[in-house]
């Protein structure tokens, strides 16, 4: 129980300090757009990721709950961060005390940490009062996934717009998040050109079956011999030869059914497989893949980084055209240089020649 708390307590869905890395990009990637665009931007862009951060719970408490707690982040002098159980919080203060108010609950704490309980222990961590029926530990998100889907995120509350658009640039950062756990999307239905993206734009499920069979097929999980890989890897005088990097690219890229050669070999073009002797190198370990623009703006763990970037890939693919050559194209959304595709593709090559 006291681990389920603590879970709560310790994941953050943003904090002021992620402030900066969004500032940076959003200025640096549109610096032709208008104070006010860019306000648009980040207002969707905070909808959306804090209905990802929501999903499972009534819809009808939606724009209460992101209203109340954005505008609390920003007046408020000793809050730095939202977190898991501030959402949580904010939506047992409006309980109706129904049986359906207490599935909703339990779907979401399901489907949004690790620790594995029961709902009597769920019951006994929030002091709730409904009807407790006899059942396993979860163990799985997918049998209590919501199905309610999020509509076009709606603007901010008007008051809240009104702060941003009076204020300097800076407190319309304040508004913002940065795209950090969740998936973050700057949304392709605002227009922005794709060919320079370096994020997901839209929200993916941790279920992405419907994605799969787009993927090409060198794209797909593969099982592969991992002794070798780790061969490769110290030739390399690679960091990621070692745990947790290891095991957890190939984890998530078997949980997402991605080739993990492919991701080995996007780590090879961005960071030369992070050596052990670099500077900073256990940093430059938890995003070897740059998501976000850069390990020094976006640096969380291994497993999270490993995640936005498969998603990525999966995202990217979805659109691919056919005949269309899949590095080049994941080229256009994934970095500027026009080389990368080409980069990325020599290695996958060569790593799937040492397999």
């Amino acid at each position: 129980m006291e681990s389920l708390v603590k879970e709560l307590e310790n994941t953050e869905v943003l904090s002021k300090k992620d402030i900066i890395t969004l500032k940076s990009y959003i200025h640096k990637k549109y610096n032709n757009f208008s104070n006010n665009e860019r306000a648009k931007i980040l207002s969707n862009t905070i909808h959306q990721i804090l209905d990802k951060s929501i999903k499972g719970l009534k819809i009808d408490y939606y724009n209460a709950i992101k209203n109340d707690l954005i505008k609390s982040l920003i007046t408020s002098t000793s809050e730095s961060s939202i977190k898991l159980i501030d959402i949580l919080n904010k939506y047992l203060s409006l309980q109706d005390s129904s049986y359906e108010y207490s599935e909703d609950v339990l779907n979401w704490v399901t489907n949004h940490v690790n620790t594995e309980f029961s709902k009597s222990e769920l019951n006994a961590a929030f002091n709730l009062n409904f009807p407790v029926e006899p059942q396993n530990k979860l163990e799985t998100q997918s049998h209590y996934e919501s199905t309610a889907i999020v509509n076009a995120p709606e603007p901010l509350h008007k008051n809240i717009i009104a702060l941003i658009l009076s204020i300097m640039i800076f407190i319309v950062i304040l508004l913002s998040i940065f795209i950090i756990k969740y998936n973050p999307i700057i949304s392709k239905t605002q227009n922005i050109s794709k060919n320079k993206s370096s994020t997901n734009s839209k929200v993916i499920n941790k279920n992405i079956t419907d994605d799969f069979s787009k993927l090409p097929s060198d794209f797909k999980y593969k099982s592969i011999n991992t002794n070798s890989l780790r061969h490769y890897l110290n030739t390399k005088n690679s960091l990621l030869a070692f745990e947790p990097y290891f095991s957890k690219i190939i984890r998530v890229c078997k949980n997402y059914n991605l080739n993990p050669l492919l991701l080995f070999a996007i780590t090879g073009q961005e960071q030369a497989f992070v050596p052990i002797d670099a500077p900073k190198a256990k940093q430059i370990a938890n995003n070897p893949f740059n998501v976000y623009h850069s390990w020094k703006e976006y640096n969380t763990n291994i497993e999270d980084s490993t995640k936005i970037a498969a998603k990525t890939i999966i995202n990217e693919c979805s659109n691919l055209p056919q005949n269309t050559d899949p590095f080049h194209w994941l080229n256009k959304s994934y970095a500027e240089d026009p080389s990368w595709g080409a980069g990325v593709e020599s290695l996958f090559k060569e790593l799937q020649k040492n397999n």
